[in-house]
């Protein structure tokens, strides 16, 4: 699937989370014409030490090839499904950024990586380092 997306408004909304644990985190590296390496998105996914929670909070920061940031926050809780990627598609929205599934014939559909598990996160973390203004080849770091 091809995901194309658009940096609609650039916002700061990232809000660590208080009192919570690492759970999971990521880093979208381009390589610039340079040959410089920059991490141009970072992931970071908290969730609360009870053995009870349930809730995960996403924060996402890009760094946009102009040198401005958007950033954003989420959350997902409950079960049944997977609230890591609904989380981050939350944090995606906050930080003003829309997603489009461009193999679809409509091109007003609209991709949703919530509850998508972590297949799309490459495709998706890159199209959200080309709307960013970034060319270069990527990699994705789980950490």
């Amino acid at each position: 699937m091809k995901i194309k997306a658009s940096i609609v408004k650039k916002v700061e909304n990232a809000k660590r989370p208080d009192n919570k644990e690492l759970v999971s985190a990521y880093s979208l590296v381009v390589r610039l014409p340079s040959g410089e390496l920059r991490e141009v998105i970072t992931v970071k996914c908290y969730m609360g030490r009870s053995a009870s929670a349930s809730v995960i909070h996403a924060v996402m920061w890009v760094k946009c090839a102009d040198g401005h940031w958007t950033s954003g926050s989420g959350h997902a809780g409950g079960y049944g499904y997977h609230k890591e990627s609904a989380a981050i598609a939350d944090a995606i929205k906050s930080a003003g950024i829309d997603l489009q599934n461009m193999d679809n014939d409509r091109k007003d559909h609209w991709f949703d990586l919530d509850g998508t598990d972590t297949s799309y996160y490459p495709q998706v973390f890159e199209a959200i380092t080309r709307a960013a203004g970034y060319r270069g080849r990527t990699l994705l770091v789980s950490h």
